[in-house]
Protein backbone atom coordinates (compact mmCIF):
# COMPACT_ATOMS: atom_id res chain seq x y z
CA UNK A 1 0.00 0.00 0.00
CA UNK A 2 1.42 3.46 -1.18
CA UNK A 3 -0.37 6.74 0.49
CA UNK A 4 0.63 9.44 1.04
CA UNK A 5 -0.86 13.56 2.81
CA UNK A 6 -1.23 15.41 -0.82
CA UNK A 7 -2.84 18.76 0.91
CA UNK A 8 -3.21 20.69 4.32
CA UNK A 9 -5.60 23.02 4.60
CA UNK A 10 -4.70 26.35 6.10
CA UNK A 11 -7.59 28.74 6.36
CA UNK A 12 -7.14 32.38 5.47
CA UNK A 13 -8.94 35.46 5.70
CA UNK A 14 -8.27 36.43 1.77
CA UNK A 15 -7.71 34.37 -0.82
CA UNK A 16 -4.72 36.80 -2.65
CA UNK A 17 -3.36 38.29 0.40
CA UNK A 18 -2.75 34.83 1.83
CA UNK A 19 -0.98 34.06 -1.62
CA UNK A 20 1.55 37.30 -1.73
CA UNK A 21 2.52 36.58 1.83
CA UNK A 22 3.97 32.81 0.69
CA UNK A 23 4.54 33.55 -2.53
CA UNK A 24 6.62 36.69 -2.20
CA UNK A 25 7.73 36.22 1.84
CA UNK A 26 8.45 32.44 1.66
CA UNK A 27 9.41 32.20 -1.55
CA UNK A 28 6.64 29.43 -2.46
CA UNK A 29 5.39 28.21 -5.79
CA UNK A 30 1.74 28.69 -6.99
CA UNK A 31 0.56 26.06 -7.97
CA UNK A 32 -2.84 26.31 -8.52
CA UNK A 33 -5.14 28.80 -8.58
CA UNK A 34 -8.82 27.57 -9.45
CA UNK A 35 -12.36 29.18 -9.18
CA UNK A 36 -14.72 26.80 -7.97
CA UNK A 37 -18.10 28.43 -9.82
CA UNK A 38 -20.42 26.03 -7.92
CA UNK A 39 -18.99 26.53 -4.78
CA UNK A 40 -18.10 30.26 -5.02
CA UNK A 41 -14.71 29.42 -3.80
CA UNK A 42 -10.75 29.35 -5.25
CA UNK A 43 -8.48 26.14 -5.37
CA UNK A 44 -5.44 27.49 -4.59
CA UNK A 45 -2.48 25.51 -3.71
CA UNK A 46 1.04 26.72 -2.78
CA UNK A 47 4.10 24.90 -2.04
CA UNK A 48 8.19 25.45 -1.05
CA UNK A 49 10.31 25.71 -3.69
CA UNK A 50 12.32 22.32 -5.12
CA UNK A 51 9.60 20.47 -3.18
CA UNK A 52 7.03 17.96 -4.84
CA UNK A 53 5.60 16.69 -1.79
CA UNK A 54 2.67 17.99 0.44
CA UNK A 55 0.83 21.81 -0.91
CA UNK A 56 -1.39 23.81 1.01
CA UNK A 57 -4.04 24.44 0.25
CA UNK A 58 -5.19 28.25 1.41
CA UNK A 59 -8.59 27.51 1.88
CA UNK A 60 -10.53 31.29 2.94
CA UNK A 61 -12.83 30.89 5.69
CA UNK A 62 -16.55 30.97 4.73
CA UNK A 63 -18.39 30.82 8.24
CA UNK A 64 -18.14 33.05 11.58
CA UNK A 65 -16.76 29.52 13.29
CA UNK A 66 -14.37 29.16 9.87
CA UNK A 67 -13.19 32.63 11.03
CA UNK A 68 -12.60 32.02 14.67
CA UNK A 69 -9.58 29.78 13.80
CA UNK A 70 -7.58 31.86 11.26
CA UNK A 71 -4.08 31.88 12.86
CA UNK A 72 -4.93 29.64 15.66
CA UNK A 73 -5.57 26.26 13.97
CA UNK A 74 -3.57 24.51 16.36
CA UNK A 75 -4.41 26.54 20.10
CA UNK A 76 -1.23 27.64 19.99
CA UNK A 77 1.20 25.14 19.27
CA UNK A 78 3.68 24.78 16.05
CA UNK A 79 1.37 23.88 13.24
CA UNK A 80 3.67 23.28 10.58
CA UNK A 81 7.59 22.31 10.15
CA UNK A 82 9.27 24.63 7.21
CA UNK A 83 12.74 22.61 6.10
CA UNK A 84 15.43 23.99 4.47
CA UNK A 85 19.10 23.34 2.84
CA UNK A 86 20.10 26.44 4.58
CA UNK A 87 18.85 27.97 7.53
CA UNK A 88 20.92 31.26 7.72
CA UNK A 89 19.96 32.62 4.08
CA UNK A 90 16.16 31.76 4.39
CA UNK A 91 16.77 33.28 7.89
CA UNK A 92 17.76 36.45 7.05
CA UNK A 93 15.96 36.56 3.85
CA UNK A 94 12.47 36.20 6.21
CA UNK A 95 13.77 38.65 9.15
CA UNK A 96 14.57 41.76 6.34
CA UNK A 97 10.98 41.01 5.01
CA UNK A 98 9.56 41.87 8.31
CA UNK A 99 8.32 38.35 9.21
CA UNK A 100 8.76 37.62 13.13
CA UNK A 101 10.09 34.67 14.83
CA UNK A 102 8.91 34.11 18.26
CA UNK A 103 11.84 32.05 19.08
CA UNK A 104 15.77 32.58 17.96
CA UNK A 105 17.36 30.29 16.39
CA UNK A 106 18.73 27.51 18.40
CA UNK A 107 20.68 24.43 17.94
CA UNK A 108 19.70 21.35 18.68
CA UNK A 109 20.79 17.45 18.65
CA UNK A 110 18.03 17.47 15.23
CA UNK A 111 19.41 20.50 13.67
CA UNK A 112 19.28 24.22 13.61
CA UNK A 113 15.79 25.60 14.46
CA UNK A 114 13.98 28.86 15.27
CA UNK A 115 9.91 29.74 15.22
CA UNK A 116 8.21 32.16 13.02
CA UNK A 117 4.86 33.19 12.37
CA UNK A 118 2.46 33.53 9.39
CA UNK A 119 0.45 36.61 8.55
CA UNK A 120 -1.91 35.51 10.58
CA UNK A 121 -0.32 33.87 13.53
CA UNK A 122 -0.11 30.45 12.79
CA UNK A 123 3.42 29.06 14.13
CA UNK A 124 5.99 27.55 11.92
CA UNK A 125 9.37 25.83 12.39
CA UNK A 126 12.43 27.38 10.25
CA UNK A 127 14.32 23.72 9.95
CA UNK A 128 17.53 22.60 8.63
CA UNK A 129 18.16 19.06 9.70
CA UNK A 130 21.04 16.99 10.24
CA UNK A 131 24.27 17.74 11.69
CA UNK A 132 24.45 22.02 12.88
CA UNK A 133 26.09 23.80 10.75
CA UNK A 134 29.70 24.84 12.65
CA UNK A 135 28.87 27.90 14.37
CA UNK A 136 32.37 29.26 12.87
CA UNK A 137 31.34 28.62 9.24
CA UNK A 138 27.70 29.98 9.44
CA UNK A 139 29.15 33.23 11.01
CA UNK A 140 31.49 33.27 8.13
CA UNK A 141 29.18 33.16 5.95
CA UNK A 142 26.96 35.47 7.31
CA UNK A 143 29.97 38.17 7.24
CA UNK A 144 29.89 37.46 3.70
CA UNK A 145 26.60 38.07 2.55
CA UNK A 146 26.33 41.02 4.74
CA UNK A 147 29.50 42.69 2.72
CA UNK A 148 27.39 41.78 -0.12
CA UNK A 149 24.29 43.56 0.75
CA UNK A 150 26.12 46.58 1.64
CA UNK A 151 27.84 46.86 -1.74
CA UNK A 152 24.38 45.93 -3.02
CA UNK A 153 23.01 49.43 -1.38
CA UNK A 154 20.89 47.30 1.16
CA UNK A 155 19.30 49.75 3.51
CA UNK A 156 15.82 49.73 5.71
CA UNK A 157 14.91 46.40 6.81
CA UNK A 158 17.18 44.73 4.42
CA UNK A 159 20.19 45.89 5.72
CA UNK A 160 19.14 45.74 9.65
CA UNK A 161 18.15 41.98 9.36
CA UNK A 162 22.20 41.82 9.73
CA UNK A 163 22.15 43.05 13.34
CA UNK A 164 20.99 42.67 16.62
CA UNK A 165 18.20 45.41 18.22
CA UNK A 166 21.51 46.27 20.53
CA UNK A 167 24.13 46.25 17.53
CA UNK A 168 27.31 48.93 18.43
CA UNK A 169 29.37 49.65 15.65
CA UNK A 170 32.78 51.44 16.85
CA UNK A 171 34.90 53.38 13.95
CA UNK A 172 38.44 54.23 15.44
CA UNK A 173 40.06 57.00 14.04
CA UNK A 174 41.42 57.45 10.81
CA UNK A 175 41.52 59.97 7.95
CA UNK A 176 37.69 60.21 7.06
CA UNK A 177 36.46 60.18 10.05
CA UNK A 178 39.58 61.79 12.79
CA UNK A 179 37.51 61.54 15.64
CA UNK A 180 36.16 57.92 15.34
CA UNK A 181 32.73 57.21 15.64
CA UNK A 182 30.03 55.23 17.45
CA UNK A 183 26.50 53.99 16.00
CA UNK A 184 23.57 52.24 17.55
CA UNK A 185 21.43 50.43 14.88
CA UNK A 186 19.46 53.90 13.92
CA UNK A 187 22.77 55.57 13.48
CA UNK A 188 24.13 52.62 10.97
CA UNK A 189 20.84 52.58 9.06
CA UNK A 190 21.07 56.19 8.55
CA UNK A 191 24.43 55.79 7.52
CA UNK A 192 23.90 53.52 4.69
CA UNK A 193 21.11 55.97 3.27
CA UNK A 194 24.04 59.30 3.77
CA UNK A 195 26.74 56.76 1.89
CA UNK A 196 24.24 56.49 -0.85
CA UNK A 197 24.47 60.26 -2.25
CA UNK A 198 28.27 60.03 -1.68
CA UNK A 199 29.02 56.93 -3.39
CA UNK A 200 28.12 55.44 -6.80
CA UNK A 201 29.28 52.13 -5.70
CA UNK A 202 31.48 50.32 -3.49
CA UNK A 203 32.85 46.60 -3.50
CA UNK A 204 34.79 44.72 -0.60
CA UNK A 205 37.20 42.59 -1.68
CA UNK A 206 37.98 39.98 1.24
CA UNK A 207 41.60 39.09 1.49
CA UNK A 208 41.63 37.02 4.40
CA UNK A 209 38.97 35.95 6.63
CA UNK A 210 38.71 34.48 10.41
CA UNK A 211 36.45 32.87 12.66
CA UNK A 212 36.65 31.93 15.85
CA UNK A 213 33.59 30.61 17.76
CA UNK A 214 30.84 33.85 17.74
CA UNK A 215 33.77 36.58 16.14
CA UNK A 216 34.94 37.12 12.39
CA UNK A 217 37.87 38.86 11.46
CA UNK A 218 38.11 40.13 7.92
CA UNK A 219 40.82 41.33 5.87
CA UNK A 220 39.48 43.90 3.12
CA UNK A 221 40.63 45.62 0.56
CA UNK A 222 37.56 48.38 0.07
CA UNK A 223 36.96 51.18 -3.32
CA UNK A 224 34.68 53.13 -3.61
CA UNK A 225 33.64 55.26 -6.75
CA UNK A 226 32.55 58.58 -5.71
CA UNK A 227 29.32 60.80 -6.98
CA UNK A 228 31.10 64.11 -4.97
CA UNK A 229 34.50 64.93 -4.96
CA UNK A 230 36.79 64.26 -1.79
CA UNK A 231 39.96 65.58 -1.14
CA UNK A 232 41.82 65.24 -4.55
CA UNK A 233 39.72 62.37 -5.38
CA UNK A 234 37.22 63.73 -7.98
CA UNK A 235 33.54 62.84 -8.96
CA UNK A 236 33.53 59.58 -10.74
CA UNK A 237 37.26 58.73 -9.41
CA UNK A 238 37.91 55.93 -6.76
CA UNK A 239 38.64 55.59 -3.18
CA UNK A 240 40.94 52.74 -1.63
CA UNK A 241 40.91 51.64 1.56
CA UNK A 242 42.27 48.74 3.66
CA UNK A 243 40.02 47.88 6.25
CA UNK A 244 39.95 45.48 9.28
CA UNK A 245 36.32 44.40 10.36
CA UNK A 246 35.80 42.24 13.96
CA UNK A 247 32.53 41.37 14.14
CA UNK A 248 30.97 39.54 17.52
CA UNK A 249 27.82 37.29 16.38
CA UNK A 250 24.70 36.34 18.48
CA UNK A 251 21.86 34.26 17.14
CA UNK A 252 22.99 34.84 13.73
CA UNK A 253 22.64 38.71 14.11
CA UNK A 254 26.01 41.27 14.37
CA UNK A 255 25.77 42.76 17.83
CA UNK A 256 29.18 44.28 17.64
CA UNK A 257 31.06 45.57 14.89
CA UNK A 258 34.97 47.30 15.27
CA UNK A 259 36.48 49.31 12.31
CA UNK A 260 39.97 49.75 11.77
CA UNK A 261 40.25 51.88 8.92
CA UNK A 262 43.14 52.58 7.02
CA UNK A 263 42.97 55.24 3.87
CA UNK A 264 44.96 55.78 0.70
CA UNK A 265 45.89 59.35 0.45
CA UNK A 266 43.05 61.49 -0.83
Amino acid sequence: MNQSIAHVALVVRDYDEAIRFYTEKLNFILVDDTYQPEQDKRWVLVRPPGSDGTALLLARASTPEQERFIGNQTGGRVFLFLDTDDFWRDYNRMVSLGITFVRPPKVESYGTVAVFKDLYGNLWDLVQRGSPVEPARSNLDLARRYLAAIERGATGAALAAFFAPDVEQIEYPNRLMPAGARRDLAALLDGAVKGQAILRAQRYDVERAYADGDVVVLEVVWVGTLSVPIGTVPAGGDMRAHFAVVLEIADGRIRRQRNYDCFDAF
